[in-house]
C-alpha cells in the first residue's frame, strides 16, 4: 500500500518515500516524505481556492459516515485498514474497531455538533445568512488549519473532522505511528463530496512540522508535555496534550451497599485500561479516600485479569510495543518512581512484561500507591494502563484534581461537584459512575474545537 501526498484531490507520488513496517518489522507499505519547502506554497494555493459551501460540507459528511466503516477504499477494506493500524501502532484491535464506530458517528453528527456549539445569539455565518441588521455572527478567525496529527488512537481524529465541518480548509501530516486513519478519512471526505480544494494530506518527516504549524492561520497540534510546553503562549496554536485523567473515589460507609462498591471498583479499572490505556481520557491518577485503600487488592485482581497473546489477538485489551521499547519503557517507570516510597503495586517486576519472543512485547496494567504525589509523578503519562494511587488529606483534595483533562468523581460531595464544575482546569466532568473515557454526542471533549476556531461578530 502506498500513502501518497494529497492535494486538490489528486495523488503526487514524491521521489521521497519511507518504509512502513509492522512492529515485527514485516513490510506494509510506503509513505511520501515531502520537503517543507513545498508547504508554504501548498498552503498558498489552499487559499486562493473557492471555500465549499457548508451545507455540500455536510450533505459530504452524511455520506462519508458511510464510507469510512463500509467501503473498500484504494484497495483497503475496513478489515485491511482495522489490520493495518494495528500492525503498525500496536492500539488493540477491538480499540481500533470502537473507534471506527465513533468517527462513522462524529462524521454523520458533524452538522448537528458544529451548530450547537455556536452561541445561541451567533449563529455560524454561511454564504446564504440574511446579513440582517441588529444580529451578530459566529464568523471564522482564519481559513486554513493545519494539523499535527497524532497516532496514540484513530478517535483523535475527530478534532479536525469537526473543524472541516465548520468550514475551515485541513492542511494535515499524518503521524508516522498511524498514517492509515488520516489517510481514509480523507479518501472517503473525497469520495462523498468534499471538495477537493479543502484539503490537504501532507506526509514527511518532523523537519517538515514547524513549516505545517506557521502555514495556517490557525494550528492544532498533538504531541506530549514538552510540545505544550513549546507552543504554550502561542496565540495560533490548539495543543492537545496529555490528559492527566483522574478518578476520585470517596463513598459514605453508610450509604454504599456492596454492588456499588463494586461498580465504583469496575469504574477504576476500566477508566485505566480500556482502549488499552494509551488515551488522554484514560485514567492516569487514582485518587482514594482511605477508607477505600483495602479494596485496592479486589482491584488488582480485576487488572492483573488483563492479558494478550500478542498481535491480532482480538481478545487483549494491552497495546503491543516493539520488544525494545517495551523494556525502555518499565525502566522509564522504574525511574519515575525510584525516590518515591511505593506503598503497594499490583504485579511483580519479573511478571510485568509479556514478551512474545517474536520482537513485540506488552506491558501488563499497572497501579502503584505512593505516599506522596510529586510533579514528577503527577504530570506522568505513559502508552499503556498505568496509573499512580494517592490518599490525600482533605485540605489536598481540590488541588490534586486540578489540571485533569477528565475527571470521574465517585462521591456524593455536592460541594466538590459543584468545585469540579466551576475548576477551569478541568475539561470535563463524568458524575454518573462512568469510566473517564465516557462520551455523549454533544458533549466536548476538551472544550468545542470551535471556541478556538470563531469570534463573534455583531452586525447593526
Amino acid at each position: 500500500m502506498h500513502i501518497p501526498f494529497i492535494w486538490s484531490g489528486a495523488r503526487y507520488e514524491s521521489k521521497h518515500r519511507r518504509d512502513l513496517t509492522s512492529l515485527q518489522g514485516l513490510s506494509l507499505g510506503e509513505i511520501d516524505e515531502l520537503p517543507s519547502i513545498l508547504i508554504s506554497r501548498i498552503a498558498h494555493e489552499l487559499k486562493a481556492t473557492p471555500k465549499q459551501a457548508l451545507a455540500d460540507v455536510h450533505k459530504a459528511f452524511k455520506k462519508a459516515a458511510d464510507l469510512f466503516g463500509s467501503a473498500t477504499l484504494d484497495g483497503e477494506s475496513p478489515q485491511d485498514y482495522v489490520r493495518h493500524v494495528h500492525l503498525i501502532s500496536g492500539v488493540p484491535l477491538k480499540a481500533i474497531e470502537s473507534s471506527v464506530k465513533e468517527l462513522s458517528h462524529a462524521l454523520a453528527t458533524a452538522e448537528q455538533y458544529i451548530t450547537g456549539s455556536a452561541p445561541n445569539l451567533a449563529p455560524i455565518y454561511t454564504e446564504n445568512a440574511s446579513r440582517e441588521n441588529k444580529t451578530a455572527y459566529w464568523v471564522p478567525k482564519g481559513q486554513i488549519l493545519s494539523v499535527i496529527a497524532p497516532g496514540n488512537n484513530p478517535a483523535v481524529h475527530k478534532a479536525w473532522i469537526e473543524a472541516l465541518a465548520a468550514g475551515y480548509k485541513i492542511l494535515l501530516r499524518p503521524s508516522a505511528k498511524d498514517p492509515f486513519t488520516p489517510y481514509r478519512l480523507i479518501r472517503c471526505l473525497l469520495a462523498a463530496g468534499i471538495s477537493p480544494f479543502m484539503i490537504a494530506l501532507v506526509p514527511g518527516d518532523h523537519s517538515i512540522v514547524q513549516a505545517i504549524v506557521d502555514a495556517g492561520d490557525l494550528a492544532l497540534v498533538f504531541g506530549d508535555r514538552n510540545t505544550v510546553e513549546q507552543y504554550k503562549g502561542n496565540p495560533k496554536v490548539i495543543t492537545r496534550g496529555p490528559g492527566y485523567s483522574k478518578v476520585y473515589w470517596h463513598f459514605e460507609a453508610s450509604n454504599h451497599d456492596l454492588i456499588a462498591h463494586a461498580q465504583a471498583r469496575d469504574v477504576i479499572v476500566r477508566s485505566v485500561v480500556d482502549g488499552g490505556g494509551m488515551k488522554c481520557t484514560n485514567a492516569s491518577g487514582i485518587v482514594v479516600n482511605k477508607a477505600h485503600l483495602h479494596e485496592l487488592d479486589e482491584i488488582a485482581l480485576q487488572l492483573n485479569g488483563y492479558g494478550s497473546n500478542g498481535l491480532l489477538d482480538y481478545t487483549s485489551d494491552l497495546p503491543v510495543f516493539r520488544s525494545d521499547k517495551a523494556y525502555a519503557i518499565r525502566d522509564y517507570v522504574h525511574q519515575i518512581f525510584h525516590s518515591t516510597d511505593i506503598l503497594w503495586k499490583n504485579v511483580k517486576d519479573e511478571e510485568w512484561i509479556i514478551d512474545y519472543g517474536d520482537g513485540t512485547a506488552a506491558l501488563s496494567p499497572l497501579l502503584v500507591h505512593i505516599n506522596h504525589l510529586p510533579d514528577h509523578i503527577r504530570y506522568m503519562e505513559l502508552p499503556f494502563a498505568c496509573s499512580w494511587v494517592y490518599t490525600p488529606e482533605p485540605d489536598e483534595v481540590r488541588q490534586t484534581l486540578k489540571s485533569t483533562l477528565a475527571l470521574s468523581l465517585l462521591t456524593e460531595d455536592q460541594d466538590l461537584i459543584h468545585w469540579a464544575i466551576t475548576e477551569p482546569t478541568i475539561k470535563k466532568l463524568v458524575i454518573n459512575n462512568a469510566p473517564t473515557w465516557t462520551t455523549h454526542d454533544m458533549v466536548p471533549h476538551d472544550g468545542f474545537i470551535t471556541e478556538h476556531l470563531f469570534i463573534s461578530k455583531g452586525v447593526i
